[in-house]
């Protein structure tokens, strides 16, 4: 009988401690990756025309659409595409792309186009009887998508529906569908799977008299404290102006709210705003008339309970009617977009304001400056502008509120300031010999 020397028994021992110690930690190494995700601009679902204001002409884009030949993506060409019968998806960058929408001189307005966005409110539209306002939903993902839509009302009780949308289309559904004669609503869209964004258009219309259109910018989720900034105040000549601020506490218990107004000459509560009671569950909409000033204002306000909050302004003369609706931008510190030669105002509101403004002409010429202020500051876009960049001072506050609001031929518009995507993460394995079995 051959016997064997301890030498092999020992290996044998070393080796399997070496494989139990070192496999866990093998399998466990993980790499991870940043990026950022494709961002969607709707088309229009009214006739009006459509045009997306891309930061760099080198991004690439496709239509939303079916059929192969619509998923490959392809160069613009211009930094401002037009943006014919299908949706545009544009590939993930870190500035904003806006989408501008109007109507001869009827209306205009303008949205952030955003990623997929899990859970959207909507504070504006009306399903009365001027109303043509649409909800669109693209779903720009591969697989079909379902949405859980609730419609909100001054009425009592929340109407709800469930919405299947195919892969790479976007739908229409009419306001007055979802909520038929209520003057005053907000939708609240969560999907349930999918890739799914969601745009809400307020159009107002009687026979053949327009009496204006906006985009209402979705919000996230609701809060006891939020910042409006970019509300117009100034008529123009020989014109009327009319402010009103849509509430809504959608949770169980009633809220208390209060309001201030953020203007040039200081900070205020209206009478009446002091202590405004809101029911569970119940759309409420006060009108703000009173003189507010001549240059751009905004408003906080805060509340014992999470709310949703939103402000009309309606400007009529005897050439036109137009209205924008105000939506609040969240705390910021970093936003940059293609502002493709447009003049607005930017109105940023917070405890502390402290940003750098970085722009560059047509020409490609650079310009900063630093600006520095307390509750509220209005900030004129110059002439010529295309890039625009706008980032809090190192340890400054973020803006509370802020948001973009200009004229033009067609209209007044406004564009929250807010990012179109947010750079996301995750993690991949890392592949070597060890794992493979």
């Amino acid at each position: 009988m051959k016997k064997y020397g301890l030498f092999p028994y020992l290996s044998f021992l070393v080796i399997s401690f070496l494989v139990a110690t070192l496999w866990p930690a093998q399998t466990k190494e993980v790499e991870l990756t940043q990026s950022y995700p494709a961002t969607v601009c709707p088309a229009s679902a009214n006739s009006g025309s459509v045009v997306a204001l891309l930061p760099n002409k080198n991004l690439k884009v496709r239509d939303i659409a079916t059929g192969k030949t619509a998923l490959k993506f392809r160069k613009p060409g211009s930094n401002s595409p037009t943006i014919t019968a299908n949706p545009m998806l544009i590939t993930g960058n870190p500035a904003t792309t806006a989408v501008i929408q109007s109507k001869g001189s009827s209306w205009t307005g303008a949205a952030i186009c955003s990623a997929g966005i899990a859970d959207s409110w909507f504070v504006g539209g009306s399903g009365g009887v001027t109303s043509n306002s649409v909800l669109s939903i693209v779903n720009s993902g591969l697989n079909e998508a379902i949405v859980d839509i609730s419609a909100y009302s001054e009425k009592t009780g929340v109407v709800t529906r469930a919405i299947t949308i195919k892969s790479n289309l976007q739908i229409n559904i009419r306001l007055d569908s979802l909520a038929p004669g209520s003057e005053y609503t907000v939708l609240h869209l969560q999907t349930r799977s999918g890739r799914v964004t969601s745009y809400l258009f307020d159009e107002r219309k009687k026979g053949l008299k327009f009496y204006g259109g906006d985009f209402v910018n979705s919000q996230s989720a609701p809060k006891n404290n939020l910042s409006i900034a970019g509300i117009i105040t100034n008529p123009g000549k020989n014109g009327k102006i009319t402010h009103s601020v849509r509430l809504l506490a959608p949770f169980d218990a009633n809220a208390n709210v209060n309001l201030q107004v953020l203007g040039s000459d200081g900070v205020f509560t209206p009478v009446g705003f002091d202590s405004i009671n809101l029911k569970a569950g119940v759309v409420k909409e006060l009108p703000l008339n009173i003189d507010l000033g001549k240059t751009a204002i905004g408003v906080k306000i805060t509340s014992d309970q999470p709310i949703v909050a939103s402000v009309y302004t309606y400007v009529e003369s005897k050439a036109s009617r137009d209205f924008i609706w105000s939506t609040p931008s969240g705390n910021l510190t970093k936003v940059s977009l293609n502002i493709d030669g447009l003049e607005p105002t930017l109105t940023m509101a917070g405890s502390a304001i402290d940003v750098n403004i970085k722009w560059k002409s047509a020409s490609g010429k650079s310009f900063s400056k630093i600006l520095h202020a307390s509750d509220l500051i209005n900030w004129k876009v110059p002439p010529n502008t295309r890039l625009i960049e706008i980032t809090s001072l190192p340890n400054a506050l973020p803006l509370e509120g802020a948001g973009f609001i200009w004229r033009s031929t067609a209209g007044i518009a406004f564009l929250p300031f807010k990012t179109g995507s947010t750079l996301e993460s995750s993690s991949l394995p890392i592949s070597n010999i060890a794992i493979i079995s």
